[in-house]
């Protein structure tokens, strides 16, 4: 009798401990404390990494190594119109990429933004702790939050077209009317150039159309291939 009550008296005390303490520490363990989210538009527009080139057609960043290859990322900007939670779908490592065709998806739900190359050359890596996975980060370690590093092809012939921090930031600013009329709408527009009143994540809040519409606005260079296939 003692023994079956002292054999109780344990199960009962690890089904307290399980319920108590470990199951909510497990609850805890999903959720990554430091899931950092976009930056405020207003900080956004200023966010190109140190030495980056912005070309403005495609809302992407290059920074030139010394080995001559490139990192390419995301301007945090479009990651900040969009919001979280999204996912980005990416091109294989070893695939080649061609000017003007497709380079990743942002998607959200039902609802996409084809992000199109701004080189030419093969993907040598692919970063696999993309910062834009979680949202736009600030630099961790100095380490950018890159997407690709790409072997490029012609490289002398494309960054004559690329903006250097400075001119990137007031192209941006000067695009700010065009984001109002589309994203908040052509009362809105009147109010003037600026970003920063903008809500994070605003393109979460309206539909496909406006993405759309958003994408050909934006994010579509002339001569690109919405649906065009990568070879390898």
């Amino acid at each position: 009798m003692l023994t079956g009550l002292f054999l109780t008296l344990i199960v009962a005390a690890l089904l307290l401990h399980f319920f108590l303490v470990e199951r909510p520490r497990r609850g805890r363990s999903l959720v990554d404390p430091s899931l950092p989210e976009p930056l405020p538009l207003e900080e956004a527009l200023s966010a190109l990494p140190e030495g980056a080139l912005f070309q403005p057609t495609t809302f992407t960043w290059v920074r030139i190594l010394p080995d001559r290859h490139v990192l390419l990322g995301l301007h945090p900007l479009l990651v900040s119109l969009v919001g979280s939670p999204y996912r980005l779908d990416v091109i294989p490592e070893g695939w080649h990429l061609a000017k003007g065709k497709p380079l990743l998806r942002i998607k959200q739900g039902r609802r996409l933004l084809q992000i199109f190359s701004p080189v030419t050359g093969r993907i040598a890596e692919v970063n696999p702790n993309a910062c834009m996975e979680k949202g736009w980060t600030k630099p961790r370690d100095g380490e950018e939050c890159w997407v690709y590093r790409v072997e490029p092809e012609n490289l002398l012939w494309e960054v004559p077209s690329w903006l250097e921090r400075e001119e990137a930031n007031a192209w941006l600013r000067n695009r700010c009317l065009d984001l109002r009329g589309l994203l908040a709408g052509p009362e809105e527009s009147g109010r003037g150039n600026e970003c920063d009143d903008l809500p994070v994540g605003v393109l979460a809040a309206l539909d496909r159309e406006t993405w759309n519409r958003f994408q050909e606005r934006f994010l579509t260079p002339e001569g690109s291939v919405q649906r065009g296939k990568t070879r390898r």
